[in-house]
């Protein structure tokens, strides 16, 4: 996993998926890295 993971841009983009999907913050980043 990159360390983009730890940049705030990043965490905001979880945060949108989580309350767009209504999915879990780990969910989301599964899901942004292509089910990792």
């Amino acid at each position: 996993m990159s360390a983009r993971i730890f940049t705030p841009e990043f965490k905001r983009e979880c945060a949108e998926l989580v309350v767009d999907h209504g999915c879990s913050f780990r969910d989301a980043i599964l899901s942004r890295h292509g089910g990792l």
